[in-house]
């Protein structure tokens, strides 16, 4: 498996949002951080890590399911799909920031390069949010939603 994250967001976020994008404090900049760490976790394949950044009490719903996704059941999809797909690269765009108290939401769009097992290269883009909450030091996902965008 290959991943080529074509533009990974490193601290520059103001200049790379898009027009109309909030400017992101010290501690926006490090729920940021940790969406960016775990998602190269996801492109890496690597499972104790993506795992790590799942709280327990995970709840997430993609675009077209029928019901929200359990930790459990993400970690399910999220082999099968290491099983059918290699990463070739991703962008991430963030877009909104919140944090409140011990719980961060953040909005984002993505970009996704991937190859199938014929070989087919595809790229996805859509629009993410992250629910995080801070449990013992560490930002952990406690929900999602979002998916790919027709475009």
């Amino acid at each position: 498996m290959r991943v080529r994250p074509f533009f990974l967001v490193t601290g520059l976020l103001a200049a790379v949002a898009p027009a109309g994008a909030q400017q992101f404090s010290a501690e926006e900049l490090e729920v940021w951080q940790a969406v960016e760490e775990c998602q190269q976790y996801f492109a890496e394949e690597d499972e104790a890590a993506l795992d790590a950044c799942t709280h327990e009490d995970f709840t997430g719903w993609l675009y077209g399911e029928d019901v929200p996704r359990t930790k459990a059941s993400n970690q399910l999809s999220t082999r099968l799909q290491w099983e059918q797909l290699d990463t070739y690269g991703y962008d991430l765009r963030p877009l909104q920031i919140r944090v409140i108290d011990n719980v961060a939401i953040v909005h984002y769009y993505w970009t996704w390069i991937y190859v199938d097992q014929d070989g087919l290269t595809t790229t996805e883009s859509g629009r993410w949010t992250d629910i995080l909450v801070n449990d013992q030091g560490r930002w952990a996902w406690i929900a999602d939603h979002g998916g790919p965008t027709p475009g």
